[in-house]
């Protein structure tokens, strides 16, 4: 049986935090609150870091509402927030008892993943922060901070990552938060900790694209076989990259202007994300300036709306964490996962008219 990849959502903190100086409001995000709780992520990365002052200091929210918020509007999802151990979310260390009484009210005002990192790896600063989690009964991530230097070795890093498995970690954070890690030495890397703390424990992978590695994983993925790749948004190197392949590529877009740009490239079919946004109707207004085009809806679907996307024109739909019902899983009924994948099998039939 094959290993179950998961995948933590980061949109909500580290991806506006490196791209727009973490200056997105809390109206801004809550629209997709709804599609990301749907899409099945392991967990949801919307606090801590740089968030905490940046409401404070220059969007005049209440932090701690945004968090009730986050909850409030992915009950489904684990929350996740990125701790810097001793320092929480400032920039100097704090006492041992404002550390625990922090961690304590996060846990209680929602979060359940707590991705706890020391800027200069020091075990000690990581103590304290870590206890308190699991006082709480929170996921504990201890995270190791990756960087490159003669001092930063392979074996170094998997001696820490044990010391923090030892601490009472549930899971191992590899944290690239400069770009820096190649996909030899994350092989190497991830190999190591696996043998020092054993190959049951859980590493977490968390790296930025700022390189251009991302484009290396897409080629390594096609040399290994793979023969559809799918994006979430459209991204022109990607396209041409793809094309080039002569791999199929479904770019995610929304507005016309990203059609027509992907068009210009050689798309052929174009993912509509996140498809509830609009509804069934907006693929009906997209075949007015683009007659015959193959729309692949996605975001939203389930068996109560797949006819109308598909009535529309919608050539195929992506499904995904409509399929999944976490409490089901929780209880082991697998039979009402299979159930709901017939029904929509169902509908999609009757849709296409019995075809």
């Amino acid at each position: 049986m094959g290993r179950l990849i998961e995948i933590t959502e980061l949109a909500l903190r580290d991806a506006h935090q490196s791209l727009m100086a973490t200056r997105m409001a809390l109206d801004d995000m809550t629209p997709v609150c709804e599609e990301i709780d749907n899409a099945g992520f392991w967990s949801v990365e919307c606090w801590g870091g740089a968030t905490y002052d940046a409401c404070i200091r220059f969007l005049n929210e209440d932090p701690w509402e945004r968090l009730r918020t986050f909850r409030k509007l992915m009950p489904k999802s684990k929350l996740q927030m990125l701790l810097r151990a001793q320092n929480l979310l400032g920039y100097r260390h704090y006492e041992d008892s404002v550390v625990e009484r922090f961690v304590e009210k996060c846990a209680k005002n929602g979060m359940d993943v707590f991705r706890v990192f020391d800027a200069l790896n020091d075990v000690r600063n990581l103590r304290t922060s870590i206890a308190a989690v699991k006082k709480t009964g929170k996921h504990a991530q201890g995270t190791i901070s990756y960087t490159v230097s003669p001092l930063h070795t392979v074996q170094a890093f998997a001696e820490m990552a044990e010391q923090l498995k030892e601490m009472g970690c549930d899971s191992i954070c590899i944290k690239d938060m400069a770009a820096l890690l190649k996909p030899q030495a994350a092989y190497d890397l991830v190999t190591a900790i696996k043998k020092r703390c054993g190959t049951e424990t859980l590493v977490h992978v968390h790296t930025h694209a700022t390189t251009g590695v991302t484009l290396v994983t897409l080629m390594k993925a096609i040399e290994a076989g793979a023969e559809y790749l799918i994006s979430p948004g459209f991204d022109p190197e990607v396209v041409a990259f793809a094309m080039k392949q002569g791999v199929a590529f479904f770019p995610g877009v929304l507005t016309p202007s990203e059609i027509l740009a992907a068009k210009k490239l050689g798309v052929e079919v174009f993912k509509v994300f996140p498809a509830s946004r609009f509804g069934p109707a907006y693929l009906k207004d997209l075949q007015g300036p683009f007659p015959g085009i193959k729309l692949l809806p996605t975001g939203g679907i389930d068996v109560n709306n797949a006819a109308d996307y598909l009535k529309a024109g919608a050539i195929a739909l992506g499904v995904g964490g409509k399929l999944v019902d976490k409490a089901a899983i929780k209880a082991g009924n697998w039979q009402a996962l299979t159930d709901t994948a017939l029904e929509l099998m169902r509908v999609v039939k009757d849709a296409r008219g019995g075809a």
